[in-house]
């Protein structure tokens, strides 16, 4: 997985599409704007006066750009903090409800249960030979299921068996491995979008814009941004969690 930081990613796509090059005299030098006057009035004052005018009104413009395209990463990083917070607690409750309702209180239980016999049954083991240990191994493992069954409750917590624990072990892992391959074809749809977007963004750089393209554009490319960051993310936490 790639390293760089997706707040920095999002706001240089936004910089190389919407600021450069988007100065006035970086796509229509004076001279060019002059020649859409009369020959009569392209000497004139007023038409520099003018094209001066344009320019400041058109850096004022890249300006407020800029600040939008700061507050736009700002409001994205808001929004994952947020999501990476309410992630952490949905998996703190699962873990916690696994660990109430199952691996806790089996180890718990399994202390309680076999708590006063330990010692007593350690000596024992302790006098016999390779073959009845593992013998008495074997009995134990096989008697834990019914020491600690199904329904049985003690401080008001349902016991898992060692049975019910690895089926729901076996079943977030295939789940997890599942949402890994949704999440991986997601990344490679959103690749492609990207590169279909960037491929229609050759009037953007050079200052041809129809009517609404540029609020459209960017609108575009903040949910697609936003989606790949998400997803990226959660296939990154879903091999960790492998």
């Amino acid at each position: 997985m790639s390293t760089t930081d997706p707040l920095e990613a999002e706001r240089t796509i936004l910089r190389n599409f919407l600021l450069p090059p988007a100065a006035l005299p970086q796509f229509c030098t004076f001279k060019a704007f002059t020649q859409f006057f009369p020959p009569q009035y392209r000497t004139n004052p007023d038409v520099k006066l003018l094209y001066r005018t344009l320019q400041h009104q058109r850096q004022k413009t890249i300006n407020l750009v800029e600040r939008n395209i700061d507050v736009e990463v700002q409001v994205t990083s808001k929004q994952l903090l947020e999501e990476r917070d309410a992630k952490a607690n949905e998996r703190r409750k699962a873990l916690n409800k696994v660990k109430g309702g199952g691996i806790g209180n089996v180890a718990s239980g399994g202390g309680k249960i076999f708590g006063n016999n330990a010692a007593t049954g350690n000596a024992e083991k302790e006098k016999k030979d390779g073959k009845k240990k593992r013998k008495a191994g074997e009995m134990e493992d096989s008697n834990m299921d019914e020491l600690i069954g199904p329904g049985e409750e003690k401080g008001g917590q349902t016991r898992l068996t060692n049975v019910e624990i690895m089926k729901a072990l076996k079943m977030a892992v295939e789940g997890l491995e599942g949402e890994y391959e949704d999440l991986t074809g997601e990344c490679d749809t959103l690749v492609e979008e990207i590169r279909d977007i960037m491929g229609e963004l050759s009037d953007v750089r050079y200052g041809r814009l129809a009517a609404g393209l540029a609020e459209s554009v960017e609108e575009q490319l903040r949910s697609v941004v936003g989606i790949a960051e998400e997803a990226l993310k959660e296939a990154e936490e879903g091999e960790h969690s492998e």
